[in-house]
């Protein structure tokens, strides 16, 4: 809980710093902010919402919360069966936006956006009762630290009436995890790491509130 309240500080700061960096600008069109939230993590029983500040002409950049409710997840998820794992958790994370619209409209147009995040999880992990176990135990819970980075592109619009909008993206990325704080005094033998493989793709659709028109 401590490490979330750090990074939920961080991510303040940013905003904060970012919003510096703006008004510092002598070339800048007046303060730019999008609230957000992601429709698509509610169907993953998460919370995603997202804060969006301009820092100069066709650059924004944007910090990311989500907290993971607790969740079933299954290696052949299509058939909810196989191996099993309980999670829950959260993270945060940071993407840098340069939207590609002639016009200097921020906030508008397609966009291509780096992005990081920080990924934490609980884990309750049950292999298949069908296999070999994986561990001695039949199950194990343990923690997991997650760090990803990768390359977003989507396209944002404020809708006519202004102060709402709609922003759909997709992207790849690279995975790098440690586990750690067993339940027992071993690590796992041989884990189906079906969550947290070394890529990911992320797929997204935020509607959100801006002061932009």
């Amino acid at each position: 809980m401590k490490r979330f309240f750090l990074f939920l500080v961080l991510f303040v700061f940013n905003i904060q710093f970012s919003n510096a960096q703006y008004r510092m600008s002598k070339s800048g069109k007046g303060f730019a902010v999008a609230a957000k939230a992601n429709v698509l993590s509610l169907m993953v029983n998460s919370l995603n919402l997202s804060l969006e500040t301009r820092i100069k002409g066709k650059h924004s950049i944007q910090g990311v919360i989500q907290i993971n409710h607790r969740r079933n997840r299954h290696s052949t998820w299509y058939m909810a069966n196989g191996d099993h794992m309980i999670t829950s958790g959260y993270s945060w994370g940071i993407e840098y936006r340069y939207y590609f619209e002639a016009e200097k409209d921020v906030f508008r147009g397609w966009y291509v956006s780096p992005y990081f995040r920080y990924i934490y999880r609980n884990v309750y992990y049950t292999p298949d009762d069908h296999n070999p176990p994986s561990v001695p135990y039949s199950s194990i819970s343990f923690k997991r630290d997650v760090y990803s980075y990768g390359v977003i592109v989507g396209c944002q619009n404020i809708l006519n009436f202004g102060f709402g909008g709609i922003d759909f993206f997709a992207g790849i990325g690279r995975r790098e995890k440690t586990d750690y704080d067993f339940e027992y005094e071993y690590k796992l033998y041989k884990i189906n790491d079906f969550i947290d493989g070394d890529g990911e793709i992320r797929l997204g659709f935020n509607i959100l509130l801006t002061n932009v028109k």
